[in-house]
């Protein structure tokens, strides 16, 4: 990703946010049937990485860390520059390497507050 459009990004600030893998592969080479592990990440609460939680560049896609410690690129490539806002993101993406993505869902959890849940339940009454 080039710098012009690296600054063309939005951010969005959470400490709710985290990544997660579920790899393809086995776990043991010499066994198929043992299921793989799946990874997590979540969002680091130390000074402002939190910041730059969520991006998003309209010419490329979402991207994840201030560090952009997960960017996903043209051509449904990903790529990322190391672990920065999710430390533990380097168990499951290789720091400096071009990876091919298969699929990618990126979800928003919106939490009402209990007045907006009493309000919707007397309206359905």
């Amino acid at each position: 990703m080039e710098i012009s459009n690296m600054l063309e990004c939005v951010w969005y600030p959470t400490f709710d946010s985290f990544l997660f893998s579920f790899p393809s592969f086995p776990i043991s080479s010499n066994d198929d049937s043992i299921p793989t592990i799946p990874k997590l990440a979540r969002v680091g609460s130390s000074g402002n990485i939190s910041e730059y939680a969520i991006g998003y560049n309209a010419e490329y896609g979402p991207s994840f860390g201030g560090g952009w410690d997960l960017s996903i690129q043209n051509n449904n490539l990903i790529y990322s520059y190391g672990p920065y806002s999710y430390p533990d993101c380097g168990a499951f993406v290789t720091r400096n390497q071009y990876l091919e993505l298969e699929e990618y869902e990126v979800f928003q959890i919106i939490t009402l507050k209990k007045e907006s849940l009493n309000s919707v339940e007397s309206r359905d009454q």
